[in-house]
């Protein structure tokens, strides 16, 4: 007998399939039965779908139904994300509150204080005196070799007024000061670079043709990794820039890293793909999105979902080696509770059993 995986590692909370294959494929029956060693940590039901369920291992057994001798073993480990996430989200009565989800600790989120206003997005405004996070994930993407496009900032035309919604904002370490925030942000195909949300103006990067090229129409959501140098290979230069994330309704995450010039703005970008399978509907306005995304210290991006009914929690993590975005469903905020928007993710101390 052969398992599909001899080893497997799941988050807690989350499902994955083992599948057995019963040799011969004359046997006259080739039906199995599945055990868990430890059903406090890891399930497994009649069709070999193994439910993570504490922190810990379990051994996962397919059985022979015709020989109860013939058996194959998988080792599964149960682990939780060592990260508690921040946000704004309207529970099912409509009351908008901060709230806090310790993902290694809690099953879902608890509610702070109250926030006497509608929510579409959110950011967090890092204080100036802090230093920047040298974040995992730019560590791990090193000198870009997938960055065979420069863009440059286009005006918006004057079909999207000024009060537009901004369907996601990520705050910019490298271009606020002391007297202004300035937050990067996105509308339908627009990604509007660094701006004081008080005074917007109609500057923006037309991204149609290029979500077109990757299959999908509009974004979703964005964040920001701060300051990163860039080498221009065009121009032969090293480049100043803020480092942001963008994803599309398709599930492709864009990196912009973004420099000023005397004419605003101007970025080199990247595209890598992810295996999200997510239709991202918005409201029935057309006008939010209520999709977020942020960055969080393990190097992984974290990003809440609105599916219409409630928002999904994923963890994006990047598989270099493939080139591939591999995205983890979490969990959700509850049924008929939303908008969740996402403004941090944090790490909490260290310890045994959780992904990194």
């Amino acid at each position: 007998m052969n398992l599909s995986d001899t080893s497997l590692s799941i988050l807690r909370g989350n499902k994955a399939q083992l599948s057995a294959s019963v040799l011969p494929w004359t046997a006259t029956n080739r039906d199995v039965t599945w055990t868990s060693s430890n059903e406090a940590v890891a399930t497994v039901d009649a069709s070999g779908v193994v439910t993570g369920l504490e922190v810990g291992q379990s051994v996962i057994t397919a059985t022979s139904v015709l020989d109860p001798t013939v058996y194959a073993s998988c080792m599964v480990t149960v682990e939780t994300v060592n990260t508690t996430l921040d946000g704004v989200l309207q529970d099912k009565d409509g009351n908008p509150m901060f709230f806090q989800w310790n993902l290694e600790t809690d099953a879902t989120w608890t509610g702070g204080a109250a926030v006497d206003t509608s929510l579409t997005s959110a950011t967090y405004e890092i204080p100036r005196t802090m230093s920047c996070t040298s974040w995992t994930l730019r560590r791990t993407l090193g000198p870009c070799t997938r960055c065979p496009w420069k863009a440059r900032l286009w005006r918006i035309p004057a079909r999207m007024p000024r009060a537009s919604p901004l369907w996601d904002q990520a705050y910019s370490e490298v271009f606020s000061t002391d007297e202004t925030a300035m937050v990067g942000s996105i509308y339908y195909y627009y990604f509007l670079a660094p701006k004081n949300p008080m005074a917007l103006d109609t500057s923006a990067f037309n991204l149609s043709s290029r979500l077109s090229t990757a299959g999908a129409e509009y974004l979703v959501a964005i964040t920001s990794l701060g300051y990163e140098e860039f080498w221009d290979e065009e121009d032969e230069v090293m480049l100043d820039t803020e480092h942001f994330i963008l994803l599309d309704n398709g599930g492709n995450l864009w990196h912009f890293w973004t420099y000023a010039t005397d004419d605003g703005y101007s970025a080199w970008l990247s595209m890598f793909a992810s295996d999200l399978a997510l239709e991202f509907p918005g409201d029935d306005s057309g006008n939010n999105m209520y999709t977020s995304m942020v960055a969080g210290d393990d190097g992984a991006l974290y990003l809440s979902a609105f599916t219409g009914e409630t928002n999904e929690i994923y963890r994006l993590v990047l598989d270099e080696a493939n080139e591939i975005y591999n995205a983890t469903r979490l969990g959700d905020v509850g049924d008929s509770v939303w908008p969740a928007a996402l403004y941090r993710a944090k790490a909490n101390a260290s310890n045994d059993g959780n992904a990194s």
